[in-house]
């Protein structure tokens, strides 16, 4: 039985109040906020990518997969910010919580874009919205994916109306997605067959009469 692939993150996320400040300053955000270079928004980028880094463990938010093995590494808005043109929810688009590493795959504009993730919003809480989608910070993968495992892939599967939608949004389903999982499965289950103290309990079963 394959254990979960996606792992929910619990580690928080720390920003130091006088760089929340400065951008607090920069209020009220449009479409295009997250791309100016004020020093702030620089700083602001740079601490979250590397903490995000060590509380994602170097996979991505959404498939569970090491970042790299998919595409290049990319803060991804869970509720879309959206652009100069075409503005969506700006209130959230340095909402730390709403911030997260994904991998190319799971971050393509044809995929998830500016879709809606948001089934209520709360414009003063973040935390009090309602998602369309599995939350990598509120939301336990284990209740909303399952999984089945062949030689050659690993499958995931739906199990609640959350985990459908990040599926068919993601397209974790994807052939890549699939095959990426199964080298990563096929490589843990090499180790703990090599692993000392599993040999020598094979080799104990093997010598008892």
């Amino acid at each position: 039985m394959v254990t979960s692939m996606i792992n929910r993150i619990t580690n928080d996320v720390y920003m130091p109040p006088f760089i929340m400040n400065k951008i607090n300053s920069l209020k009220p955000f449009e479409g295009g906020s997250w791309d100016r270079k004020d020093i702030a928004i620089i700083i602001f980028k740079r601490l979250l990518r590397k903490q995000l880094l060590t509380a994602q463990n170097d996979c991505c938010a959404y498939c569970g997969l090491p970042l790299g093995e998919t595409g290049k590494t990319e803060i991804e808005h869970l509720v879309a910010k959206g652009g100069p043109k075409r503005p969506k929810h700006v209130e959230f688009t340095f909402e730390v919580e709403n911030l997260y590493l994904s991998c190319n795959l799971c971050n393509s504009p044809l995929k998830k874009g500016t879709k809606e993730t948001l089934i209520y919003k709360d414009p003063i809480s973040y935390s009090n919205c309602t998602f369309s989608i599995v939350h990598p910070r509120y939301d336990t993968p284990g209740m909303h994916y399952s999984w089945v495992v062949s030689a050659v892939e690993v499958l995931i599967q739906g199990i609640s109306d959350k985990g459908r939608e990040s599926i068919k949004m993601f397209k974790l389903d994807s052939t890549p997605h699939n095959e990426a999982r199964a080298r990563i499965e096929m490589s843990r289950r090499y180790k703990m067959l090599i692993d000392p103290p599993q040999i020598a309990l094979i080799n104990a079963i093997l010598q008892y009469n």
